[in-house]
């Protein structure tokens, strides 16, 4: 046994314990979300959809990865339907809304 599969084992084994300590089933698929992927935030856009940016991502990170003109054009963000910097740390299942200066072409990108 590799010692990637003993880690592999140990992960599964304190699963079972949290899952018997845990009386609430949200709470530990909360807990299990973010030991899987705690490198990730999953947000939402104001349609529904899913945007997965890095752990620590800031709205402007989120403005990139939908687009990398809505990066450039973002000038301010509201997180759970409020105004936030744009340095703030977005949380998993947060629902994110840029703010866009209006372009009028090519040269107002950037």
């Amino acid at each position: 046994m590799t010692a990637r599969d003993e880690e592999r084992l140990n992960w599964i084994r304190q699963l079972v314990e949290w899952q018997k300590e845990m009386t609430d089933p949200n709470e530990f698929l909360s807990s299990l979300k973010m030991d899987l992927y705690p490198d990730e935030v999953y947000t939402f856009t104001p349609k529904g959809k899913v945007v997965v940016v890095p752990a620590d991502a800031t709205p402007i990170d989120f403005a990139y990865t939908i687009h990398t003109e809505v990066g450039h054009t973002c000038v301010g963000a509201k997180v759970n339907g409020r105004m936030v910097p744009l340095r703030s740390k977005l949380n998993n299942g947060t629902l994110s809304r840029l703010l866009r200066r209006k372009t009028t072409g090519p040269a107002a990108i950037g």
